[in-house]
């Protein structure tokens, strides 16, 4: 739909704006694009998403079975966007914030899972 467009293209052009000085920014957005992504190839394959919760929708067996690298890695993304969205990790303690390389490794993990993406055999869905 447009608005999924309109989501993504934000996501993609906010990260854009951030991903080499404020990595909690293009952290979040990067994110935002995923759960997008996400939703729209479980409508596509027509796989169950019973959680309301994306993070926790990310482990769905068929999802993960389909696409093993975007499921452990998007996740990954996920929880590291969670523990710079609040000031506390889930110790209690206060959350560091990114660093340059572990901004890399994900960002790493990320053209993996776009990869993925790119090298799946969509053509029986449509």
């Amino acid at each position: 739909t447009k608005g999924e467009y309109d989501g993504l293209k934000y996501a993609f052009r906010y990260f854009s704006k951030f991903y080499e000085k404020d990595f909690p920014k293009a952290i979040l957005n990067m994110n935002n694009f995923n759960n997008i992504t996400f939703n729209k190839i479980c409508e596509i394959l027509s796989i169950e998403n019973k959680s309301d919760n994306y993070g926790g929708s990310l482990g769905n067996k068929v999802f993960k079975n389909t696409f093993p690298h975007c499921s452990k890695h998007w996740y990954d993304i996920n929880e590291k966007r969670n523990e710079n969205a609040h000031p506390y990790d889930k110790n209690k303690k206060i959350s560091q914030k990114i660093s340059k390389n572990e901004f890399q490794d994900l960002l790493n993990k990320q053209i993996k899972s776009i990869n993925e993406i790119c090298d799946y055999n969509w053509s029986v869905h449509i």
